[in-house]
């Protein structure tokens, strides 16, 4: 697993700003697809969901799995922007 950036320094340029698509039910975020390095992935599974406030901003980070690929992924609320903070491959 590889780790992208440090959600603690939101600032931090190795954060990579990415697409997400995400369906709000009952104002809960559900994430449907990823869209990475011009590569679409759509989410089978989220594994957790939890926030967490830095500073004055709370972010909605996500463990999320499309087939053999990982990511955990954060959700800006003032911005709502999407950073990629980690991304992993499972061999088969």
């Amino acid at each position: 697993m590889v780790l992208q950036g440090n959600l603690k320094n939101p600032n931090d340029l190795s954060l990579e700003k990415i697409d997400v698509i995400a369906i709000f039910k009952h104002g809960n975020p559900h994430v449907y697809k990823i869209e990475h390095k011009n590569k679409e992935y759509r989410i089978e599974k989220t594994g957790l969901h939890y926030t967490q406030k830095i500073g004055e901003t709370l972010y909605h980070i996500f463990g999320v799995v499309s087939e053999n690929t990982f990511f955990k992924i954060a959700m800006d609320t003032k911005t709502l922007n999407w950073k990629l903070l980690e991304k992993g491959y499972q061999d088969n």
